[in-house]
């Protein structure tokens, strides 16, 4: 995910928004402020939407880092198969030997529909993800 978009970029240079005919260039000079960004600060600025499943309740470990700083959310699918959101009060993160655990321990925990193998969906950003990317795949804009 691109910290500014081409289309953020269009609208704060005052473009409307179906003049695409400048489009090419801001990404391209957006990909090259955000590599001299990542170089001068030694990591990505980058960030990647990701969605991790566990199939019961207890604490649950992202597969990559969060971003704390960013929209987390915590959804399940209940008895009667409707999807439901836990209030974000009612759990924390921890980081527990490099990784992000996501605490949640409720006096009762909801209880789980049956239709789907792995009913609980965690819903995050992280930065370490994108970095992987780059360094696995380099710059695939230029």
């Amino acid at each position: 995910m691109r910290p500014v978009t081409v289309v953020g970029a269009r609208e704060y240079l005052g473009l409307t928004a179906d003049d695409m005919s400048q489009d090419s260039l801001i990404g391209r000079l957006l990909d090259s402020a955000e590599a001299e960004v990542s170089t001068y600060l030694g990591r990505s600025v980058r960030s990647a939407s990701l969605v991790d499943q566990f199939s019961q309740w207890g604490d649950l470990q992202a597969s990559h880092p969060i971003n704390t700083d960013q929209t987390v959310t915590l959804t399940y699918y209940d008895t009667d198969e409707a999807s439901q959101t836990v209030d974000a009060g009612d759990y924390h993160i921890e980081q527990i030997r490099k990784a992000d655990v996501l605490v949640y321990h409720p006096d009762d925990f909801p209880e789980l529909g049956e239709q789907y193998r792995q009913p609980i969906r965690l819903s995050y950003t992280s930065k370490a993800i994108a970095a992987e990317k780059d360094r696995m795949f380099g710059d695939v804009t230029s």
